[in-house]
């Protein structure tokens, strides 16, 4: 059984003394449920282009991966090394 999780994307134009836009990107499970994944901060809105020089460092979502091999199919995608970690703790403690 898959999970399809909408995702969006959206940004805040920050003012006083740090200045900027702070980007928060989110998911909605199948349960309705908002699911914070992503935060950053930039100075412009901008599009992110595909290109080899992109790193996307997830933690193996499956909705996630998915949407980087349709959409950024040349930027690298690396594994969060914390979930890694876990993943194999669990692992290792179930034997």
């Amino acid at each position: 059984m898959s999970i399809h999780v909408r995702s969006s994307i959206d940004g805040a134009h920050l003012k006083g003394k740090y200045l900027g836009i702070m980007f928060l990107a989110i998911g909605m499970n199948g349960n309705n449920q908002i699911l914070p994944f992503a935060l950053g901060v930039g100075k412009t809105e901008k599009c992110i282009e595909d290109m080899p020089s992109l790193a996307i460092i997830s933690d193996r979502s499956s909705s996630i991966e998915m949407d980087i091999q349709v959409v950024f199919l040349n930027a690298y995608h690396g594994l969060f090394c914390r979930h890694l970690l876990i993943n194999m703790r669990a692992k290792i403690g179930k034997q």
